[in-house]
């Protein structure tokens, strides 16, 4: 009885546990283009790869963190925030792409009214 409890409390456990190896080369092909990276003509592609470059370096973090082997966190971390500097630095460009792809124009409004004031 009680094997079969631990056997249920640790199933969702191991079924759930990745594969630091796996991360790592996913990573590494990540990082491989990182240079490449910088020529993309496209914001939105340029911004899409620093997005999931981002996002893969971060859960190989969390969930490598325990693992015996031996990291390299403040190198990662370092390429994290580069990554995440030259994402923002697209915000601008990307808007500005979309809405040439879909033809929308911002939406601004002027009213100018004459002001009265009463004392």
């Amino acid at each position: 009885m009680k094997k079969t409890i631990l056997v249920l409390m640790f199933l969702p456990v191991m079924v759930g546990a990745v594969s630091c190896e796996k991360l790592e080369s996913d990573f590494a092909s990540l990082d491989k283009q990182y240079r490449a990276a910088k020529r993309i003509q496209s914001p939105t592609s340029r911004y899409d790869y620093y997005y999931r470059y981002i996002a893969k370096g971060s859960e190989l973090m969390a969930w490598c963190r325990n693992d015996p082997r031996n990291y390299t966190y403040t190198e990662i971390v370092r390429k994290l925030r580069a990554a995440d500097r030259e994402r923002i630095g697209l915000r601008q460009s990307v808007i500005e792409e979309q809405w040439r792809v879909n033809n929308v124009q911002p939406i601004v409004n002027v009213i100018y009214k004459e002001c009265v004031y009463q004392y």
